[in-house]
């Protein structure tokens, strides 16, 4: 009989970035179980990096999942230099792993997701923590821990 090795990632927390020009969002999940944390307004990319290492660390994240925008073809996007360089900076502040996962779609998806639960349209206009909800999402079926 052949062990299977646990998931390093299972009962651990891993934060969700879905990082944006205008605004950051950002989630939290466990197992499979995600939540919308906040979205941060994009003051300049140092203190979006910021917030995201304090919520990793307050958490003690085992890992920093961040959304790359790619085309539908999997391919590499203009912003998803922008978004490597992020999580660059995010990488060498705070020494916790950082993955990236396709996110394309994710936002279409998060204002649909909105529009269900009944969100107003002013609060629809910020998805982006739902967004980064639903990218962590994304890497937790992609480990089987959905």
């Amino acid at each position: 009989m052949i062990k299977q090795d646990k998931n390093p990632y299972m009962d651990k927390f891993v934060v969700g970035v879905d990082f944006g020009t205008a605004t950051t969002g950002l989630a939290l999940g466990k197992n499979g179980a995600v939540s919308p944390v906040s979205s941060i307004e994009l003051q300049d990319k140092l203190y979006a990096v910021s917030q995201v290492c304090k919520l990793a660390r307050e958490n003690k994240a085992a890992l920093i999942v961040i959304g790359l925008p790619l085309t539908e073809l999997g391919k590499e996007t203009g912003q998803s230099i922008e978004v490597r360089r992020f999580a660059k900076l995010i990488a060498t502040r705070i020494g916790t792993p950082v993955r990236f996962v396709n996110e394309h779609g994710t936002t279409e998806e998060a204002e649909d997701k909105a529009i269900e639960d009944g969100l107003p349209r002013k609060v629809r206009r910020k998805v982006d923590s739902i967004s980064a909800a639903i990218i962590l999402k994304r890497f937790f079926a992609d480990e089987g821990l959905d």
